[in-house]
């Protein structure tokens, strides 16, 4: 009975000891295991954050370029205005340029016929002076004649008394 209740003693020890090695090994697998999920785990953490990272560049990426269209839009517009503005101007100072020299015209002509007037009127005094010069002295000699011909009756009348 003894060598039976050694081997039975030996029995028990080694399954203990297989139990435990058992154990050891299922911690071990479990540690590995915790260790792999908890790996995967911030696997796939970093993956949704690069793509999360890749979504924003992507999105900055459309943005930056919808600003650049709005400020090319923009910047045209600017020119654009800028440049009828340009035409307005240039078109206000061809008026004004245009009046100007309509106003310069009026004038001149206004002067001209000014001058003109002034001219008839001139030559209307001028020859109402000639006409007045002449109707003198056709007066003139009408009295003259009217003299002569007086003294030349008064001598005829002298002679026939």
């Amino acid at each position: 009975m003894h060598a039976c209740c050694s081997e039975a003693t030996q029995l028990q020890q080694q399954q203990r000891l297989q139990q435990r090695l058992q154990q050891q090994l299922l911690q071990q697998l479990q540690q590995q295991l915790q260790q792999q999920l908890q790996q995967q785990q911030q696997q796939q953490v970093l993956q949704q954050l690069l793509q999360q990272e890749k979504q924003l560049l992507l999105h900055l990426s459309v943005t930056e370029k919808k600003n650049e269209t709005m400020i090319s839009l923009i910047n045209r517009k600017k020119r654009k205005r800028q440049k009828d503005r340009g035409k307005r101007r240039q078109r206000q100072r061809q008026r004004e340029t245009k009046r100007d020299r309509d106003r310069d015209k009026e004038r001149q002509r206004e002067t001209e016929t000014k001058r003109d007037r002034d001219r008839d009127k001139e030559r209307q005094r001028q020859r109402q002076r000639e006409t007045e010069t002449e109707t003198k002295r056709d007066r003139d000699r009408d009295k003259k004649k009217q003299r002569v011909t007086e003294t030349e009756t008064e001598k005829n009348r002298q002679m026939e008394i």
